[in-house]
């Protein structure tokens, strides 16, 4: 049974929107929602989002990546409260300095002893 929406919205070979039939997918992509989002891009509540394409274009040093550790906890604890955060890890790609990688290990309040771990990989190289 679907529970929330596939973003990017799409549709499948009958033209039906795309959706979502776990509540552990849609955690995940509310987890990339809150990663991706700008703060003031989300209408109503402009402190919604981590800003990560933003950051992704300062420096990549220790203090950068600290800040963004901190920055990712803080969104997740007020805007993802049904998830129990565990490790955050932002790790730069030593062989290039345009990426970086960031895993979260989380377990879902709701769903007895689930625990899963969100791996992503941005880079600050503009693609259009």
């Amino acid at each position: 049974m679907p529970i929330d929406v596939r973003l990017p919205i799409g549709s499948d070979e009958q033209g039906v929107v795309s959706m979502l039939s776990t509540s552990a997918e849609s955690v995940q992509q509310q987890i990339r929602n809150i990663l991706l989002t700008n703060p003031g891009e989300r209408i109503f509540d402009a402190s919604y989002g981590v800003g990560l394409k933003r950051i992704l274009f300062e420096t990549n040093n220790q203090l950068t990546i600290s800040q963004l550790v901190e920055r990712i906890n803080q969104q997740l604890r007020a805007y993802a409260s049904f998830i129990e955060i565990g490790d955050i890890k932002v790790l730069p790609d030593s062989s290039d300095n345009n990426t970086i990688r960031i895993t979260i290990d989380y377990k879902i309040k709701t769903l007895q002893n689930y625990q899963d771990t969100l791996e992503l990989e941005f880079n600050n190289v503009l693609t259009i």
